[in-house]
């Protein structure tokens, strides 16, 4: 007997022991269809398992029975699971309390339902990357009404190597008052910093390019470590941000944090580029990620709870490590006009938005690769733990270019898995070289489906950003 054999067969005796003695019908079958993955209720299990049990007990010459058999107990399962929702339903109208396990049964009645998204303001004119990061004058209007810092550029750098009145920014910090800013001069600065007061730091760009560097970390945690009320970095580049738990960030926001911006920044090669939790909003405007991941657990950004998540004109690309490109668990979480593209990097999927929520995503570009380790592009509400149960779930994909680069052998090439917490829509997207969503629920509107690059008008795949269409290139 295989060793995967063995371990289906222990698997789901234990599943039925904890199943027999759950206590309510109730608690047994949930509990049932989350650690069975909907194999519904202890009869149907018993049955499965028998007759596993007896294929296994006759030897492996009959193991190539295994699929065609498991195949055979779908229609049973599904009978059965119908009937769990049906007791479900009834618990749940006597008790008053909502399973969440049963939203996305109901999120096919969303068909034909007008959509009521909440109001994102005003779309910005499109910004041309080319082979840079937007340049420092350009500010972007928020979406959200929250507090600015007023700044007008100062003649001179506050913090410089030399003939300044600070030459390391950690002096110049502490010297600031709250609410007020520090200019940084080009150059390689051999610290990080620990923000608890609000302050906005910003980093001239010389003619030739040339930022504001930082490569250490604080804490075991990042370049910059965010605390304070409000905070906004611009014009910096930070790379190289490792730590022992293989947790670093470029910049990691704390729970206190109301208000929290990065505008024109660069992050290159670190654990994480953005990582944290928010108080209020987070917005990303017109920046560069690249090179982030590492174990699984670091991603490109990755918001584990925040009023607003707002990434706006900035390219995320080469997640490695099985991290995500962008992770969210943001109440209301706003992409436009960006780039998520794995390349040619070890990523998981281009966005898994994993609590549910509002989740909209307009003009951008959504690409994996041949390296990515999972067949779909978009995760939502997959983490049943923690959804948000509390908040208002829309999803809506609107005019984005999705990609699926891939190797001749991977079998499956999916837009979306995950669970339909209220109306998911795809309206006037392509999709390119994508074969199936797996998604139960999910409204397709409009859009437009091609087998190839080719076939889609797109230049070909040569594991490169600038194989990778900018917004302005097609969004027009």
């Amino acid at each position: 007997m295989t060793r995967w054999m063995v371990f289906v067969v222990k698997t789901i005796i234990v599943c039925a022991v904890l199943v027999g003695i759950a206590g309510g019908a109730a608690v047994a079958g949930l509990f049932a269809v989350s650690a069975v993955s909907g194999l519904g209720p202890k009869a149907v299990m018993e049955s499965a398992l028998a007759k596993l049990q007896g294929m296994v007990g006759s030897g492996d010459d009959k193991l190539g029975n295994v699929t065609a058999n498991l195949v055979s107990q779908r229609g049973e399962f599904s009978t059965a699971f119908q009937a769990l929702e049906s007791r479900v339903e009834r618990l749940e109208r006597k008790s008053g309390i909502a399973v969440p396990l049963r939203q996305s049964q109901k999120a096919s009645g969303f068909a034909g339902t007008p959509l009521a998204l909440p109001p994102v303001g005003n779309s910005p004119p499109p910004v041309r990357f080319g082979g840079a990061v937007a340049e420092t004058d350009l500010v972007l209007e928020p979406l959200s009404s929250v507090p600015k810092f007023d700044y007008s550029p100062p003649a001179k750098a506050d913090v410089c190597l030399e003939s300044c009145q600070f030459n390391n920014l950690a002096a110049a910090y502490k010297a600031a008052k709250p609410n007020s800013s520090i200019t940084l001069a080009p150059g390689y600065y051999p610290e990080c910093l620990v923000v608890k007061k609000s302050v906005l730091i910003v980093g001239q760009i010389g003619p030739n390019g040339e930022r504001a560097q930082f490569d250490s970390q604080c804490s075991g945690k990042a370049a910059f470590v965010i605390s304070a009320r409000q905070f906004e970095l611009r014009g910096v580049l930070i790379r190289d941000i490792k730590v022992r738990d293989r947790n670093g960030a470029c910049l990691r926001v704390e729970p206190k944090t109301v208000t929290f911006r990065v505008n024109n920044i660069i992050c290159q090669n670190s654990e994480n580029g953005i990582i944290g939790s928010a108080a209020g909003a987070v917005f990303v405007d017109s920046s560069l990620f690249s090179g982030a991941g590492a174990g699984g657990r670091a991603h490109g950004i990755y918001i584990n709870s925040a009023k607003e998540l707002i990434i706006r004109n900035t390219i995320f690309h080469s997640t490695k490590g099985q991290g995500h490109t962008v992770k969210s668990g943001a109440a209301r979480t706003i992409i436009q006009n960006s780039v998520l593209a794995a390349l040619n990097g070890e990523n998981s999927r281009a966005l898994d938005f994993y609590g549910g929520g509002t989740l909209i995503v307009t003009g951008s570009v959504l690409q994996q690769g041949p390296n990515s380790e999972n067949h779909d592009l978009i995760a939502l509400a997959r983490e049943s733990r923690r959804v948000n149960l509390s908040a208002e779930h829309i999803a809506l994909f609107e005019n984005n270019l999705f990609i699926f680069d891939h190797k001749p052998s991977r079998c499956c090439r999916w837009l979306a898995t995950g669970r339909a917490l209220g109306p998911v829509i795809f309206r006037n997207n392509r999709l390119v070289s994508i074969n199936d969503h797996k998604f139960e629920g999910l409204k397709m509107e409009n859009n437009q489906e091609f087998a190839t690059r080719s076939d889609a008008g797109l230049p070909e795949y040569n594991g490169e950003l600038n194989s990778i269409p900018m917004p302005t290139a097609w969004n027009q």
